[in-house]
């Protein structure tokens, strides 16, 4: 089985999918509108379950039909992979995968390979 980097879900995919479902539950409920512009690192932690550490921020900025707001990434540095990414690999993504990318190659042997007895 080939598993492509691509396959894994990537911070992009999982930010999407936050930003989806807040903003979904935000246009249905006002309360929780105005809630997510009143406290949106508050939100965020109880929506998802996370605690988001001290010093980090979260802002919510509501467009009108006059204004359009671009999110730019921040820049990450070459050939850094992110934490999400580096615990989908360390964790194993499947029996005996191996994964093609522009750096290499990277095998992830199954048992029967390793030599490993159960």
């Amino acid at each position: 089985m080939d598993l492509e980097f691509s396959d894994i879900p990537g911070e992009e995919d999982v930010r999407q999918r936050a930003e989806a479902h807040l903003v979904g539950k935000a246009r249905k409920d006002p309360a929780f509108r105005r809630e997510l512009i009143r406290d949106p690192k508050g939100v965020v932690s109880r929506e998802f379950g996370v605690n988001l550490p001290q010093g980090f921020d979260v802002k919510v900025l509501q467009e009108t039909s006059g204004s359009l707001y671009l999110v730019l990434p921040a820049a990450a540095e070459e050939h850094e992979l992110s934490d999400q990414l580096l615990e989908a690999v360390a964790g194993g993504c499947g029996k005996g995968t191996t994964t093609k990318s522009d750096a290499g190659t990277i095998s992830s042997p199954n048992k029967e390979t390793a030599g490993i007895e159960e």
